[in-house]
């Protein structure tokens, strides 16, 4: 499964993002601030740049996993190896209060720093995502920014 987060949107304190599973749009997704921070960026890089709890992770191509979370306390998809960050997670939410990093999923009604709907388009994102996990299908995102 190949997902495409395209970030369009970028507001004051948050991303809003196309999300995209095997070429079909699904939903929106909100992050925290993009500060360009790509994954092929030193280490060293991101670190300086990175705002704790108000950054978007680096753009670029990520393993996807559901794994259990302390912090929700049951399975959740789990981005891996993310320069910089630990716990990057899909789930709930609507602003970037709701967010430290992770992938909120929601629709974008064209305002600022604010998705809706989060319950429902998570709940469907999980169903999909578990199904292809019991296909044992590789799971991927691929953050990106569009190109104009």
């Amino acid at each position: 499964m190949e997902i495409d987060v395209i970030r369009h949107e970028f507001q004051p304190k948050s991303t809003i993002s196309d999300f995209v599973i095997n070429g079909n749009l699904m939903s929106n997704c909100l992050e925290d601030f993009d500060r360009m921070l790509n994954q092929s960026d030193p280490l060293n890089v991101i670190l300086q740049k990175k705002v704790q709890n108000e950054t978007a992770i680096p753009a670029g191509r990520y393993k996807v996993v559901i794994d259990y979370s302390d912090h929700f306390q049951k399975d959740m998809p789990h981005v891996l190896d993310v320069p910089g960050y630990e716990g990057i997670r899909i789930h709930r939410g609507n602003t970037d209060v709701d967010t430290e990093g992770c992938l909120l999923l929601g629709l974008w009604g064209g305002g600022s720093d604010f998705i809706n709907h989060s319950e429902e388009e998570f709940d469907v994102f999980m169903d999909i995502i578990s199904r292809a996990k019991d296909r044992q299908e590789d799971i991927f995102i691929n953050i990106k920014r569009k190109v104009a």
